[in-house]
């Protein structure tokens, strides 16, 4: 039986499990991220969820981080939530580590989507849009089972409040995105 790890970096978790070719997932594992502890902390962290998973049926690890992430080369270019994986060469690093396995590394929420578009409440549809919540917001596209990336960030979405002048409110954020989705609203959204 074929199996992919998939595997979640976010901004308080690390979320990883073994999925089948129907995507059923048979085992999962949660971590802590402790991005704020730098960038080999969190990689220990990676590699430990991947090794409780990994097994002899393995073909595949599938990764999923916040942020814009470019899917050919598997690097990550910026995490607004993770400091220490931005420029991360991710999938260079797990192709080295886990010889011979296919390794994709994209955006969370464009994981996400294609998730639900093959395997959830998109699978009849050919258009798909998700939206994500967790320590960010963010979004993807798929159209025709296919992720739609576009050019540079076409095809990426999140909340961001700006000030007049173009900066970005750093400090408000978290406050906006808890006065437009409240806490106790969004109870039980989270998978």
């Amino acid at each position: 039986m074929n199996l992919i790890i998939g595997v979640d970096i976010g901004g308080t978790k690390i979320k990883a499990g073994l999925v089948t070719a129907s995507g059923r997932v048979r085992k999962r594992i949660i971590t802590s991220t402790e991005g704020e502890k730098g960038r080999a902390v969190l990689l220990r962290n990676l590699f430990k969820v991947i090794n409780r998973l990994m097994n002899k049926d393995v073909i595949g690890i599938g990764v999923g981080s916040a942020g814009p992430v470019d899917p050919v080369n598997g690097k990550i270019m910026d995490s607004p939530h993770i400091p220490c994986l931005k420029g991360l060469e991710l999938k260079n690093i797990l192709e080295k580590k886990y010889k011979g396995l296919l390794i994709k590394v994209d955006n969370d929420a464009n994981c996400f989507t294609l998730g639900e578009a093959i395997f959830g409440a998109g699978k009849r549809s050919r258009y798909v849009i998700g939206i994500t919540l967790g320590t960010g917001v963010g979004g993807g596209i798929v159209v025709d089972k296919e992720l739609y990336h576009g050019v540079g960030s076409a095809g990426e979405f999140e909340f961001k409040s700006i000030n007049f002048d173009g900066t970005e409110r750093k400090e408000e954020i978290q406050e906006q995105q808890e006065s437009i989705l409240p806490k106790e609203r969004c109870r039980g959204w989270e998978r």
